[in-house]
């Protein structure tokens, strides 16, 4: 199993964000949005935290945290998937365990 988070991983270009905002699906969580869309190749995540989340110590404490659920989870069913998750306000509030959790409840939902 591979648990590294490499560039291949990432969604990074404006065109990628764009499009997977447009076309994508849409949930949402307790703590943030997320737009997804299946499609061949690796799975890849892009991540949108404003400043209404908080500080950049805030912003980087989520960000961080959102990223490591999906390293561990992503070798589990979700080849092909494309995801952007945007924060809400409400995840300045969250733990680390707290967004991991709802970040796990939502990939099972889009998985299943």
């Amino acid at each position: 199993m591979d648990f590294s988070f490499s560039k291949k991983n990432r969604i990074l270009s404006r065109k990628e964000f764009s499009r997977l905002y447009s076309l994508g699906l849409k949930r949402e969580a307790r703590f943030f949005y997320v737009h997804y869309l299946f499609k061949d190749g690796e799975p890849k995540i892009g991540l949108t935290v404003s400043r209404k989340v908080g500080n950049a110590v805030k912003r980087s404490f989520v960000k961080r945290h959102l990223r490591e659920a999906f390293r561990v989870r992503k070798s589990y069913g979700l080849s092909g998937l494309q995801m952007i998750i945007s924060a809400k306000k409400s995840a300045s509030f969250a733990e680390g365990l707290q967004l991991q959790k709802d970040l796990e409840r939502i990939l099972n939902e889009i998985s299943s």
